[in-house]
Parts: C-alpha cells; sequence; structure tokens
C-alpha cells in the first residue's frame, strides 16, 4: 500500500468496502484498513476512553493521526504505543519520524537506535540516525532558493503542479461535491488551471476541462515539451463505478490524452497499469521517451518505488523497469518531476532528512547513478515536501508541502531561484574579519549572513533586483554599499570589503 501521511496520499487508495457485523475495535480496524482515518480514531478514541490500556486502540490511533498529518496528537499516541510490552517494533520507526517531523530530533535518536538494533538490515535507521546528529548539513541547499506562499490555495488540499507554457495546472479538492473521500472527508481532486507568466502572480484558478473530469480523483498531471499530451493520476472508472480489486481497494492508474484542436481526447489507460497495485504519479522526461511513475507493485524494494517506463518511436511501452537501490529505499520514494536538463526530482522518508518527505535530485542519465542528492532547506521543512517543478528560463519554481503555515492540508509554494553572491571583508591592513553581520536590505525584507574565518560570505540574492548591503561589527565603523546583481549567471568573481576603525 502507497505511505499515507498527509491528505495528498488520500489519493492513493480509495476504499470501497461495505462494514459488516462486528466489535467496536473490529470495526475500527476495518476502517483503518481501509484508509478511512477520521471514522476510525472516533471509535478509536472511544475504546481507549474505557480502556487505556487497549494495546491495539492506542496504536490504531497513532497510525490513524500519522496518516492524516496530525503529528501533534500522532507524538502523543506514539508516545503511550512504544511503551507496550511486545510493541512493534516499527512503532519505533514510526515514533522517531514523527518526533522528527515535531523538530525533536535529540528525542528521535534513542527511538532510532532501538529500532536499527532489531532491524539491522534496514538502512533508514542508520540515514536517520545521521540526520538527526548532523541536521545543519540539511539546512542550506547548496543552490539557493526563497520558497513564498501564494494566494491560490485553500483550505483544502493543492498539490502536484505542473507547467503547460503560461498555466499551471494543479490538484486540488476544493470542488464543493456530495461525493466524498472517506479518508479525507473531503471531495474527490480534479485539475485545475491558473494563468503563469514567468512570476509568483497566478491567474485565479478555473476547471482544467471538465471532459476529463470524473466522480473520483485526477490529480498529479505532466505533460509533453510541447504541452499537447498529459499524463496524469486517476482512480479507474467505467459506466459510472471505480473498478476495485478482490479486497474492494480502488488503486491508482497512469492515464495519457492528447489535445487536438483545443480538446482533449478521453483518457488512455496506458498498458502497464493493473488493477491489483497502483501505478501513479507520472513524470514524463523532456524527449518525451521515459515516463517514471511511483509503483507498490510486487517485487518492489519498499513500500512504493519509482519505476522507468520507455515507448519506442512507434508509441509502443515497454516493461517498466524498478530504477533500483542507488534510488529506492525500503521507505516510500513519491511524487517524480523531470527538470528540462533530465534531472530527476522525488520525495522519500526512507533516506536522511529533516524529517516527513523530503525532496532529492538525481542524474539518472549517467552510466552510475550516483547518491540522490537532498536539496536541503528551504525547498525541504520537517514536513512533506515534494512535487518540485521549475522554469529555468525565468528561475520561478513551485514545490508541495503541508509545513508549518499552510493554509490547507497540502499547499503549493512558489520558488525562487537565488544566485549566491560571495564576498570577503577584510581591515585596512588587509586582515580577513570574521563575525561580520551582514545584511542585504531591499525595502523592508533583508537577507542576512555572518563571514567566516577567512572573512568569508554568501548571501543568495536574486537577480534584476537592487540591495543595499549593510556591514557591522564591533569595533568598526557600518559600511554601507548599493548591489545590483545582473540577470543571467552569478558573478564569477567575489567582491571584497574593507572596514575601518
Amino acid at each position: 500500500m502507497f505511505r499515507q501521511v498527509t491528505t495528498l496520499f488520500g489519493l492513493l487508495m480509495l476504499a470501497i468496502c461495505a462494514l459488516g457485523q462486528s466489535t467496536a475495535l473490529d470495526r475500527a480496524n476495518q476502517l483503518y484498513a481501509e484508509a478511512s482515518y477520521p471514522a476510525a480514531i472516533k471509535i478509536y478514541e472511544k475504546i481507549v476512553e474505557q480502556d487505556k490500556s487497549n494495546k491495539q486502540a492506542v496504536t490504531g490511533l497513532a497510525r490513524s493521526y500519522r496518516n492524516i498529518s496530525d503529528v501533534g496528537n500522532a507524538r502523543r499516541w506514539y508516545g503511550r504505543a512504544v511503551k507496550f510490552k511486545g510493541a512493534d517494533t516499527e512503532l519505533f520507526l514510526e515514533y522517531a519520524q514523527v518526533l522528527m517531523s515535531c523538530r525533536k530530533y535529540p528525542d528521535a535518536i534513542p527511538w532510532l537506535e532501538k529500532y536499527q538494533a532489531s532491524h539491522p538490515d534496514d538502512a533508514r535507521a542508520g540515514e536517520l540516525l545521521d540526520a538527526c546528529r548532523n541536521l545543519d548539513s540539511f539546512l542550506q541547499s547548496e543552490e539557493l532558493f526563497s520558497v513564498k506562499r501564494l494566494a491560490l490555495n485553500t483550505e483544502s488540499a493543492e498539490f502536484g503542479a505542473a507547467l503547460r507554457g503560461n498555466t499551471l495546472v494543479f490538484s486540488s479538492s476544493r470542488t464543493r461535491s456530495l461525493k466524498k473521500d472517506n479518508r479525507t472527508g473531503q471531495s474527490y481532486l480534479d485539475l485545475y488551471q491558473a494563468a503563469y507568466n514567468g512570476n509568483l502572480t497566478l491567474g485565479e484558478p478555473v476547471l482544467f476541462h471538465s471532459d476529463l473530469t470524473t466522480p473520483y480523483h485526477e490529480a498529479t498531471p505532466c505533460f509533453s515539451k510541447d504541452g499537447k499530451e498529459m499524463f496524469f493520476t486517476r482512480n479507474p472508472y467505467k459506466k459510472g463505478e471505480a473498478g476495485a480489486d478482490e479486497n474492494g481497494m480502488v488503486n491508482l492508474a497512469t492515464y495519457r490524452t492528447v489535445e487536438v484542436d483545443g480538446k482533449w481526447s478521453e483518457g488512455e489507460s496506458l498498458p502497464f497499469n493493473n488493477q491489483k497495485y497502483s501505478v501513479g504519479h507520472p513524470a514524463l522526461s523532456p524527449d518525451g521517451r521515459r515516463l517514471y511513475f511511483v509503483s507498490n507493485m510486487p517485487g518492489g524494494m519498499g513500500e512504493t518505488d519509482l519505476y522507468v517506463v520507455e515507448r519506442d518511436s512507434a508509441g509502443n511501452w515497454g516493461q517498466p523497469r524498478n530504477l533500483g537501490e542507488d534510488i529506492n529505499s525500503k521507505g516510500h520514494e513519491m511524487f517524480p518531476t523531470v527538470g528540462a536538463d533530465g534531472t530527476l526530482y522525488f520525495s522519500t522518508d526512507g533516506r536522511g532528512g529533516q524529517g516527513g518527505l523530503d525532496i532529492f535530485s538525481v542524474d539518472p542519465d549517467q552510466d552510475e547513478i550516483g547518491d540522490p542528492v537532498n536539496m536541503g532547506a528551504p525547498l525541504n521543512s520537517p514536513k512533506d515536501d515534494f512535487g518540485f517543478i521549475m522554469d529555468e528560463e525565468n528561475g520561478i519554481g513551485f514545490v508541495c508541502s503541508n509545513r508549518a503555515g499552510s493554509v490547507g492540508a497540502d499547499d503549493i509554494y512558489g520558488v525562487i531561484r537565488l544566485n549566491p553572491f560571495y564576498g570577503f571583508v577584510y581591515d585596512e591592513e588587509g586582515n580577513p574579519l570574521a563575525g561580520v553581520k551582514i545584511a542585504a536590505r531591499r525595502g523592508r525584507s533583508s537577507i542576512k549572513a555572518e563571514t567566516d574565518g577567512n572573512g568569508k560570505f554568501v548571501l543568495g540574492l536574486q537577480p534584476g533586483l537592487e540591495y543595499n548591503l549593510n556591514f557591522k561589527l564591533d569595533g568598526f565603523q557600518p559600511l554601507d554599499e548599493p548591489l545590483a546583481l545582473p540577470k543571467g549567471e552569478a558573478e564569477a568573481a567575489a567582491r571584497r570589503y574593507k572596514l575601518v576603525k
């Protein structure tokens, strides 16, 4: 089963099962199995009110709250669940991941150590331990970015953004329909579009082509380079009903559609879809020959893995291939996207990071794929971060997250790529000055830095804008210098600044 952590993962599986007569605990467990977490929580809480020692109910509460991304309540109930005699050792890892999402990194360490002792072959514990002990390495990315809130977000879920020319297409549950997703209590996801003009001021969102909309989920689109071909995720839907497997679960499938004279063709189910497991969240390579996707098909390496499938010049698809252990872990690999240069971006909770899903990048065209690189802050946060896309020409991008400050369960954030500006600060005798506080001011906003032992500093600045640099160090006169970075590449030579006493 796909990991179900935030509202967005309600897309992953849709339970359409009838509840039989059962005890309260059986009823809650069945609701949990159907991913109807809010309904399961209500029953589990009633059970625990009567019997605080009910191990199954406490464990069910912990996992249910985690699955709806309520990490505050999840932390509370995991704290109880792990103390039961004979507790499932998987709870140790889950509790540690919840603690990391709550920024309680030191508290997560002993639980990761306990999990590692009982699961020595699971590399996740080692990677997460390293992250907790070396958090600073994840707090600043090599490529500097600024992340901004967007006005298009609502109290519903918004995620899965893709650029199509001068349009941003994304997934949202903002539609007010009578049919609700049992997992979230929200409407099913539909595709929306908003005008995009190379900046973060977007047009008013409207439904993206109603002829592609069904009563169930449509989400996570991607487009060919010319924007005429779209792949997206959908619950299989025929004759008014969603197609379920033998357990009554409706899995994900990937569909393809093409635009002709402004009209999109009926969605075509791709040949490697399978009713027994999910195939979703597609990402197309720039040349249109390779399609990456997420699946929980048998034979994978973790909960969900990344796969790639190639098509020939006649449009025929080959056999999907698992991307292997260089990329996939025992955790959840999710939400692939592909940059204009072919760089593969994806999110995972199976590698070191700040907590939740972190975004990584890797070049899949290398003869030997190297280790995926954590994109660092501010693209990543202690919560779930995913779906990173970039308009390289304008230096504008988008990322999806349920980080602190989000309006809905998942929101789309704007990204501005910043040029790293390097400088050195010296005294009158040419000696480097450490500890100089620097602020690049523009209006009411400022970006701050401090010189190291060599007098060096770096600031992430937006090309084409004018800043005022302010330098301060006790015992020296303050210095103010104007600065304007031209659009284009970052300056090759660092600038030198002198402070006088």
